[in-house]
């Protein structure tokens, strides 16, 4: 079982055309990103029209982490396919957004999953 901590900035139209995902690094959660989404052109992800998911990755100490339950030896740390997948599932089975994403943001870690 694994949890996840995610932030959903704007509203995500009937057809999920309009959802921007961002996953987060290791050494951020979604706190740190808000200040980048906002309504209107001065923000870098503008929810005007756009929904922005920002999903906090396995292993970053807000979804689940090796550190949470104390056994860090017991653990098997996430991989970025292990986020990519949970990603994909996040997207179509707990949003129900089905087709492409508008677009995939990120750095650092978040870039690469």
């Amino acid at each position: 079982n694994v949890s996840v901590v995610y932030e959903v900035h704007g509203t995500i139209n009937k057809d999920g055309t309009n959802v921007i995902l961002q996953p987060t690094s290791f050494g951020t959660n979604h706190k740190d990103q808000r200040y980048r989404i906002g309504r209107g052109p001065e923000y870098t992800l503008d929810t005007t029209d756009n929904a922005v998911v920002v999903m906090n990755l396995l292993g970053n100490g807000v979804s689940t982490s090796p550190s949470m339950d104390g056994s860090l030896s017991k653990w098997k740390y996430p991989t970025l396919h292990d986020n990519a997948v949970l990603m994909k599932r996040l997207i179509e089975e707990e949003l129900n957004v089905k087709g492409s994403l508008k677009m995939v943001f990120g750095y650092c870690t978040g870039a690469m999953a």
